[in-house]
């Protein structure tokens, strides 16, 4: 009985990841989710207390990958602009995959509340790793670098988002980090 269960939740899942990677900005209809999931409407609600609540749980399948991705590339270096320019990368490869999509708009369709809480707290731990590689290159502030250098790839993976290849968008980020080696 378990495992028909948690087949019937992962086909919500899925079909609210497609969705959202379909129209993104689009905040998914239950009865177009069930619809794709081959269920009735009332039986999302044995699923998900609410829309929010599925947006969470599709966050949560995501960003554990894209912290694992980010954390595994910055070890693979001594740190400082090794780490940065790693963390970099392994993020516009999620974009690239079409992650930031949905988690921009997941992001979006979120009330105030312990779910936003959630999401943030899991942006949080995806950016500790490019914080842990700007405190070994001894950047003064470490908190305000990494604010500043999210902000940056903030706006390449908008690029990337609008079609700009991954190698083309890295390359003209990789010029402008300064953090020492």
């Amino acid at each position: 009985m378990g495992e028909h269960r948690d087949a019937r939740r992962r086909a919500l899942l899925d079909a609210a990841r497609a969705m959202l990677s379909d129209s993104p900005g689009t905040p998914p209809d239950i009865a177009e989710l069930t619809s794709r999931a081959g269920m009735t409407r009332s039986s999302f609600y044995t699923y998900f207390p609410s829309r929010g609540e599925l947006i969470v749980a599709v966050a949560e399948e995501l960003m554990p990958r894209w912290i694992a991705a980010v954390t595994d590339a910055v070890r693979r270096t001594d740190g400082g602009r090794g780490g940065v320019l790693a963390f970099i990368r392994a993020t516009l490869d999620r974009v690239a995959a079409g992650d930031h999509a949905v988690l921009t708009a997941l992001a979006a369709q979120l009330p105030d509340g312990p779910a936003r809480d959630r999401l943030h707290g899991m942006h949080g731990e995806m950016t500790a790793p490019l914080r842990d590689a700007l405190e070994h290159a001894s950047t003064a502030d470490a908190s305000l670098t990494t604010d500043l250098v999210m902000a940056m790839v903030f706006k390449a993976s908008e690029l990337v988002e609008a079609g700009r290849p991954v190698d083309e968008v890295f390359r003209a980020v990789e010029s402008l980090i300064l953090v020492p080696e």
